[in-house]
């Protein structure tokens, strides 16, 4: 937005004209990486500016108080930040907060899903075989409903589920954090996978490389 802001450690200042910045301060390592807009990181041994562009975002990485190089997830300096981080993570230093959830009330609640390419209800009868397209009639549903000309193979076929338990999910995306904490947790079975961050960073971004399942 134009705003010019400042970011210390012990060690070094970030002037940055962009909204969105990270800022390692890791023993001997200090990393900079920018996502948007122009950064200064200024060391004892002197400074380095960047801007991001085409190319995408951008990293500075200093050694102790060396002068500041343009880095990237293959330098040192970067590597070892990233590391320290996944430690932090891992340790028992680190406590998170349980999502806020919102409970859904879907026990013995049944929704039609998917999608049908018919374009009669003859059709859409030898489609879905007898007893389910009277179900799908009884529903109050014709050929006209959840038919899409381009439903793909793995939408199909048209089918009723009805859910057998009520739920609750996320009011928010689930951050690296949060997904984090739950490998951490060995006795949940639920998700052992730890993903990558493409090099974008984990924290409180929302997690990616993940399933639904």
């Amino acid at each position: 937005n134009g705003t010019t802001r400042e970011l210390t450690t012990p060690d070094a200042t970030v002037t940055l004209s962009g909204t969105v910045v990270e800022l390692y301060d890791e023993g001997s390592y200090i990393v900079a990486r920018l996502i948007e807009g122009a950064m200064t990181l200024t060391m004892a041994g002197g400074s380095l500016s960047l801007s991001t562009g085409a190319g995408g975002d951008s990293a500075a990485c200093s050694t102790g108080a060396s002068t500041p190089k343009r880095c990237n997830t293959n330098d040192d300096a970067y590597n070892a930040m990233e590391q320290a981080v996944y430690s932090r993570i891992d340790s028992d230093q680190i406590t998170f907060d349980v999502p806020e959830m919102v409970p859904i009330n879907a026990n013995g609640k049944s929704y039609w899903m998917g999608c049908h390419t018919e374009t009669s209800e003859t059709d859409l009868k030898a489609a879905l075989g007898t007893l389910i397209y009277n179900d799908f009639r009884d529903d109050g549903h014709d050929h006209t409903d959840y038919y899409d000309a381009d439903c793909e193979s793995d939408e199909q076929p048209l089918h009723k589920i009805t859910f057998g338990y009520d739920f609750a999910v996320s009011k928010y995306e689930i951050t690296f954090d949060e997904w984090d904490a739950c490998v951490k947790d060995e006795g949940d079975d639920s998700c052992t996978y730890k993903p990558a961050d493409q090099g974008w960073g984990r924290v409180d971004r929302p997690v990616i490389n993940v399933s639904w399942e």
